[in-house]
C-alpha cells in the first residue's frame, strides 16, 4: 500500500466525520450532589446533551468531604487546594466519563491516531 493522496484524503474525511459525530450530539454525564465515594452507578441520574462532564471534589485537611458530578457548558480543570483544603475540578468530554477520576482518552483521538500511524508504518516496512 502506498501512502498517496487518495489515502490521505480518506483519512482526513474519516477524522472530520468522527469529530463531527462525537461533538454534534453532546455527551451524557452523571449528575449528583453529595455523590457516594466510591461512586455507585446504580440510581444516579444521567443528563444528556452536555458539552462537558465535571467532577468537583471538596477536601478539608486532605480528606475528601464531598463529591459532585454535573453536566456543564464550560469546564476548567483546577486544583485549588491550599494546605490540604479546597476544591479539585476535573473535566471530560465523553459519554459518562465523570464516573471515575481516571484519565480517559476519547475514541476520536484513538481512531485518528490509528488511521494516521498505520499507513505510515506500512510504507516504512515495504
Amino acid at each position: 500500500m502506498t501512502y498517496n493522496f487518495s489515502v490521505k484524503m480518506l483519512h482526513l474525511i474519516f477524522i472530520l466525520l468522527m469529530t463531527f459525530i462525537s461533538t454534534s450530539s453532546g455527551h451524557r454525564c452523571y449528575v449528583c450532589n453529595k455523590c457516594s465515594e466510591p461512586f455507585k452507578l446504580h440510581g444516579t441520574e444521567v443528563q444528556a446533551g452536555c458539552s462537558f462532564c465535571s467532577t468537583i471534589r471538596t477536601y478539608v485537611q486532605d480528606r475528601l468531604q464531598v463529591t459532585s458530578r454535573s453536566c456543564v457548558p464550560v469546564c476548567v480543570e483546577a486544583d485549588a487546594r491550599k494546605s490540604g483544603s479546597g476544591i479539585v475540578t476535573s473535566c471530560c468530554q465523553d459519554d459518562l466519563c465523570n464516573a471515575t477520576g481516571r484519565i480517559q482518552i476519547p475514541l476520536t483521538l484513538i481512531m485518528s491516531s490509528v488511521f494516521f500511524i498505520l499507513p505510515m508504518l506500512s510504507t516504512y516496512f515495504q
